[in-house]
């Protein structure tokens, strides 16, 4: 059942909850490339200042050389706290590629920036029948302050990386569910499969799934049930959406169900342990930290948690207002951006970071594109209802008007993005400065030697600067992983000890 439109009415102008691409939607595919370029030639715009950042934070312990043998061990499950081998190869095809220049490094993971771009695009449209609202989305997307966290800190890349094959997975799956041949479901369940390897987060696919379904799914041809009024009654319906879920729900299930048996027989760990569940020991304080992150200063949800519970209180309840409101203004659309936020930050709810927020900020697009659309089209109504189309001086004025607040929160948006990504970029001088300090002390140290490096700091304003990998940054001094050792004193201080005590137990230091 296609969505009632009006012959007469343009095709840029259909109800904003319109779920199917009409015939005219695909007379120009022109403008949605062109428009497609110009949001990558404006992401591009904001990340190009950190192309050449140096490493920072856990990156020492990634940027190495890795044989074959570790390559292979990457896919081994056992004794792992996390298990993303797809995200860990990456790293191995990296450094065999680039080594430890990280312009090259930095460029692969724009491009999977701009690929993702495309996909989230790729996926709005198809589900909700409208380029401007697919483009705009995607534009919000491609420059969402928090993803520096993501795409420019090479120790982050897990979203990026899994999100590579989720949106993907997703786009395919709701064109079979269009009509598209079965060959698109499989292949949409390979990559479904593929994406749980990047990250634990990957298991929400069949949750998103079944989401996009049930709000659009009965306008589509393949949807497996009855149409109207009451069509929920049908109980036989839910059977034929487990079927029609099934490649989705088998791939998490394997994965979950491979992890938590590991944990049972000690062979295994879950990375947060009980931390996972945190969110329910302060929920306010991770509610209003993502809600600040939605509007851009990433720099604040790590404070939330000193806030007073009346302003943390104050803070959700406005945002909580303001997404009712837009619900009932917009309609499915919105209900459906939403649920996108909700379901694609059930498994990182424990805390707030920045890289956590990269999917759910497809959804925070979303949600902004379609209630800035839905303004544009109520006016746009409401000039051909007065008729005052003719009057070219006011209308446009009113376009300038309603394009403002837009633009503004774009350049805002890039404003921000762009220093944060300078930040990165000073971050990695200071840590490349630091490392040029020690082979200046240390010239020519002999071999095999033992470093032991005190007080590294872990930050630089407000990103990182040193975590555990500064030890392991000992190897990227002397491009040499075999013969030197490093210990941080703050994290073993076990071998600090030992070497104080008789230096000579642990050979040369």
């Amino acid at each position: 059942m296609k969505p009632a439109v009006s012959p007469s009415a343009s095709p840029a102008r259909q109800p904003i909850a319109s779920s199917n691409l009409a015939p005219g939607h695909r007379a120009s595919e022109l403008p949605w490339r062109v428009g497609l370029a110009l949001i990558i030639i404006l992401m591009l715009a904001c990340y190009i200042l950190a192309s050449n950042s140096y490493w920072v934070g856990d990156d020492f312990n990634y940027v190495r050389p890795k044989d074959w043998g570790t390559v292979l061990n990457l896919f081994n499950p056992v004794n792992r706290l996390v298990f993303r081998p797809v995200h860990w190869a990456l790293w191995a095809a990296l450094y065999a590629l680039f080594g430890t220049a990280p312009l090259g490094w930095h460029l692969v993971h724009y491009a999977m920036h701009a690929t993702n771009i495309i996909w989230a695009a790729l996926l709005m449209r198809q589900i909700t029948g409208r380029k401007d609202l697919a483009l705009l989305a995607a534009a919000f997307f491609a420059i969402q302050p928090a993803h520096p966290e993501t795409v420019t800190w090479t120790g982050g890349q897990a979203d990026l990386v899994f999100a590579f094959f989720w949106l993907p997975a997703l786009w395919l799956w709701v064109r079979w569910r269009q009509g598209g041949g079965r060959r698109l479901w499989l292949i949409a369940g390979l990559l479904g499969f593929i994406s749980m390897f990047g990250k634990e987060a990957a298991l929400t696919l069949p949750i998103m799934s079944l989401w996009i379904d049930l709000i659009f799914g009965r306008d589509w041809l393949r949807w497996p049930g009855k149409r109207g009024a009451g069509w929920w009654r049908d109980w036989r319906l839910y059977a034929r959406l487990l079927l029609d879920h099934s490649l989705f729900i088998a791939a998490s299930g394997i994965y979950a169900g491979m992890r938590l048996f590991l944990v049972l027989i000690g062979h295994g760990g879950l990375m947060y342990g009980s931390a996972q569940l945190g969110f329910f020991s302060h929920p306010l304080a991770v509610l209003t930290g993502y809600t600040i992150l939605s509007i851009g200063p990433w720099w604040v949800p790590s404070t939330v948690y000193d806030w007073p519970i009346w302003l943390q209180l104050s803070v959700v309840l406005v945002a909580a207002a303001l997404v009712v409101a837009a619900i009932r203004w917009v309609g499915r659309v919105a209900l459906f951006a939403v649920g996108w936020m909700g379901i694609s930050l059930m498994l990182t709810l424990q805390a707030v970071a920045n890289r956590w927020f990269y999917l759910p900020a497809v959804g925070l697009g979303l949600l902004l594109a379609c209630v800035w659309i839905k303004l544009r089209d109520t006016l746009w109504q409401t000039e051909l209802t007065r008729g005052n189309m003719g009057a070219p001086r006011g209308w446009r004025t009113r376009r300038f008007v309603l394009a403002l607040p837009l633009a503004l929160i774009l350049a805002w948006w890039s404003i921000l993005t762009l220093v944060h990504n300078d930040l990165w970029r000073q971050s990695g001088e200071v840590s490349r400065g630091l490392l040029n300090q020690i082979r200046t002390l240390v010239p020519a140290p002999p071999k095999p030697s033992t470093f032991y490096l005190a007080n590294p700091p872990y930050g630089y304003k407000s990103v990182l600067l040193f975590h555990s990998g500064f030890g392991a940054a000992i190897g990227h001094v002397y491009n040499d992983w075999q013969d030197y050792t490093a210990y941080n004193i703050a994290d073993a201080p076990g071998q600090v000890q030992a070497a104080l005590s008789d230096p000579s137990k642990l050979g040369p230091n």
